[in-house]
């Protein structure tokens, strides 16, 4: 079977993170994922209609559009959760006035368990006679998927399957109506927010030189970014970066990287700045916190 992914016709989307695992799909824990990401809609952005060779699951963050499957038409808003399955005809379209952006998820079962709970869920649907449930506790799920495939964490496919078998385990309870409420700490989109730029950083810190790139980065001005991080977790973004960035230079010098290369690779101006700093961190120099850690390392004499 030829395998094509839908046409999307845009003016440009305003921000687009897809990945696509044709040639060979990722596996994740009891799921094979075919493309993953997030797209934020231009107004009236549309995809147009295509033949599904997998199921796939369309979670809306903000906005409103119509998703359709088979010709019938679908209205979706903040929180929607709405899925199409292997060979229906599925089609996007966002809204002219509230761009939609929304996150996306192709998949097909690899284990036996989870192909009984989508046969389940298409059963319950075609009971229900709809595709769609608004579920606000799955934001956070998405989250995670998103962050563990920007990551480079150990288990992260294992962990973005489990989570897509959690979304899909919930939809399977609205639509059932055994309730959804979940006695749980469910994040707001504040301490989203804060959570993914804490990941930005753990996983770019090499790459930033200055906090206020994050601007750019999650469409928010600095200082709002700055309040948020703050009143979700009691310490100011700069003092979060220069812990990683200290907890990342004592890594390299753990691994034997020159102090020069470190400063550099870290974005200080100077050696002499770099020293300070970790200094003022560790409370020793970083030839001295190397000194001690390879004293440490050392095999002892018997």
């Amino acid at each position: 079977m030829d395998i094509v992914f839908p046409r999307c016709e845009r003016k440009q989307s305003r921000y687009h993170f897809n990945n696509v695992f044709l040639e060979e799909a990722l596996l994740c824990d009891r799921f094979y994922i075919y493309q993953i990401g997030e797209l934020f809609c231009n107004d009236m952005e549309e995809i147009k209609p295509h033949k599904q060779f997998c199921a796939e699951v369309t979670y809306v963050i903000s906005g409103k559009g119509v998703v359709s499957t088979n010709g019938e038409e679908t209205h979706v808003a903040k929180n929607d959760c709405y899925l199409s399955f292997c060979d229906d005809v599925h089609a996007v379209r966002s809204d002219g006035e509230m761009a939609l952006r929304y996150f996306f998820c192709g998949f097909n079962p690899a284990d036996e368990k989870s192909a009984a709970l989508i046969e389940d869920i298409r059963s319950l649907m075609e009971r229900e006679g709809t595709r769609q449930v608004n579920l606000p506790e799955l934001t956070s799920l998405f989250h995670t998927q998103m962050t563990e495939l920007r990551g480079t964490h150990p288990y992260g496919t294992d962990l973005i399957g489990i989570s897509l078998y959690r979304i899909l385990t919930l939809v399977y309870r609205a639509l059932s109506h055994k309730g959804t409420k979940n006695p749980e700490y469910h994040a707001d989109e504040k301490s989203i927010l804060t959570y993914q730029i804490m990941s930005y950083i753990d996983e770019n810190v090499y790459a930033i030189k200055h906090l206020t790139e994050l601007e750019a980065i999650f469409f928010f001005k600095y200082r709002y970014l700055e309040k948020c991080f703050l009143g979700v977790t009691g310490c100011t973004l700069s003092e979060y970066f220069r812990t990683v960035r200290m907890q990342t230079a004592a890594k390299d010098l753990e691994r034997k990287r020159s102090i020069t290369e470190i400063s550099d690779k870290l974005n200080f101006s100077s050696i002499y700045a770099f020293s300070r700093a970790f200094s003022n961190h560790f409370g020793c120099s970083p030839s001295e916190y190397r000194r001690r850690f390879l004293a440490n390392e050392a095999p002892k004499k018997q």
